[in-house]
């Protein structure tokens, strides 16, 4: 398994990454981390047989094809807030439906996508 030194993580503070499926280079799930978060998702498929979710059962059968799960960083150096939010946008643009989150993301119901007939609805309201 991969792994940030300390300094790697200081340096990159908050991330947003993406996993993506080698056999098809598919990014499947967008994620906000700080530390070794990135690599969290392969070792929770490997340690915990028994747990399930979509997330998890496309790591373990990219894993049952003899392969490894790529990682990406999207952005990095941000801070928490500012992750949560490429995060979000990250996740409305690719769809929920292409990837395995189970959430869109931070405050999408508020700030999230919208189509302007929307945006001056809410915002010119009298």
């Amino acid at each position: 398994m991969s792994a940030f030194t300390p300094y790697v993580s200081e340096q990159l503070k908050a991330y947003v990454y993406l996993l993506i499926d080698p056999r098809d280079g598919e990014v499947f799930y967008v994620g906000k981390g700080n530390g070794n978060r990135v690599f969290a998702h392969a070792q929770d498929a490997l340690g915990d047989e028994e747990a399930a979710s979509d997330k998890l059962d496309r790591i373990r059968e990219i894993h049952g094809a003899g392969q490894q799960v790529e990682h990406q960083l999207l952005r990095f150096g941000l801070t928490d807030r500012t992750a949560f939010e490429v995060e979000a946008a990250a996740i409305q643009l690719l769809g929920m439906d292409e990837l395995t989150n189970k959430v869109e993301g931070h405050h999408v119901w508020r700030r999230g996508r919208m189509t302007t007939d929307v945006a001056i609805s809410l915002f010119d309201a009298p």
